[in-house]
């Protein structure tokens, strides 16, 4: 397998099962040298835990946090009200300032997403989130307890909101490529899929 010197951007959406490690190098690979990833990463709940997705290192690596979480709104004016779930579908109408959000903010249309997961950037000042949920929500650390008990259980552990579910950041080249032009980033963006 690999990601040619032609391709502008990857798309990784919803995996059903972890990225191998070689898979998830090529990745890395690919945006090091100014390609374009964008990843959608659902989280995928085992008995106890939320599965890896395989990208995790390498996002890090990156710049971006992939948590092990599912993210919970409490606000009951964003859940929906024929399933008011905290795990979704619920409204997110914070939209982050950056090109990709900025004909979704300007509607005022809030953006419905179904189970998402958190992610965070390593360095606030090298990126953007894109989509935050309310102040009242948060990440559940412990995804063994919520599915055992259906209920929330907000503690110390957990990340409070607002939470990040989408994230962008843009770098410049990493592999030394000059011919390229100093202004040729690479952009990772990842988060929940969305509905």
């Amino acid at each position: 397998t690999e990601i040619t010197e032609d391709c502008d951007a990857v798309l990784v959406v919803g995996p059903e099962s972890a990225i191998t490690s070689e898979d998830a190098g090529l990745q890395r690979d690919h945006v090091r040298r100014g390609g374009n990833l964008l990843c959608a990463l659902d989280p995928l709940l085992d008995r106890s835990d939320v599965r890896t997705s395989g990208l995790e290192d390498v996002l890090r690596e990156l710049g971006v946090r992939v948590d092990r979480t599912v993210v919970l709104e409490l606000d009951g004016s964003r859940l929906a009200p024929d399933r008011p779930s905290p795990a979704g579908p619920f409204l997110i109408a914070t939209y982050g300032t950056h090109p990709i959000t900025q004909a979704f903010a300007a509607t005022g249309i809030p953006m419905v997403v179904n189970l998402v997961r958190s992610v965070r950037l390593v360095d606030e000042d090298r990126g953007d989130v894109l989509l935050s949920t309310s102040d009242s929500s948060f990440g559940e650390v412990d995804v063994a307890a919520l599915i055992e008990t259906a209920e929330p259980h907000r503690d110390d552990a957990d990340i409070a909101g607002p939470v990040s579910i989408a994230v962008a950041l843009e770098g410049e080249r990493l592999d030394g490529d000059d011919d390229a032009g100093a202004e040729d980033a690479a952009d990772a963006v990842d988060g929940g899929a969305e509905d």
